[in-house]
């Protein structure tokens, strides 16, 4: 609730807290024998307006340090700044997030880098999809992956 409210918590709170969350739901999946598919990992350090490259190894450095599992694959769906405001203006998406471009130009860039950290946590496949295709067509591309 706290995320998705006007309140203004500390960044590094909520990103600690968030990781703690994947690690107690990926430890009791996979002491039952579950695969996990996740929408959320360490990039999600990526979504901070306030968070700088520098932030972001830094947490980075905390997600190497205690979680005890990374994803085998990262799927990262490639949206260029543009298509990301048109689609939330599509969807009358007002209060959730920003229509700033150079913001969600920022922080695309933050994604870029954590991808391009991932050979330090041993993740060997990073697929990226141009998500700015008909949707079926991405659906497909994901689904062959899985």
């Amino acid at each position: 609730q706290v995320m998705f409210s006007n309140i203004n918590t500390n960044q590094i709170a909520i990103q600690v807290a968030m990781t703690s969350a994947r690690i107690d739901l990926c430890t009791q999946l996979l002491k039952d024998n579950k695969n996990v598919i996740s929408d959320r990992c360490f990039l999600s350090l990526a979504y901070a307006d306030e968070f700088d490259n520098e932030m972001c190894e830094k947490l980075l450095l905390m997600n190497k340090t205690f979680v005890p599992l990374f994803p085998k694959t990262i799927i990262y769906l490639q949206v260029s700044a543009e298509e990301s405001v048109k689609r939330f203006k599509n969807k009358k998406m007002e209060g959730y997030d920003t229509f700033d471009l150079e913001a969600i130009r920022r922080r695309i860039s933050r994604y870029e880098f954590l991808l391009n950290k991932v050979s330090e946590l041993s993740i060997s496949n990073v697929v990226r999809i141009n998500a700015e295709r008909k949707f079926s067509e991405v659906y497909d591309e994901i689904r062959s992956i899985i």
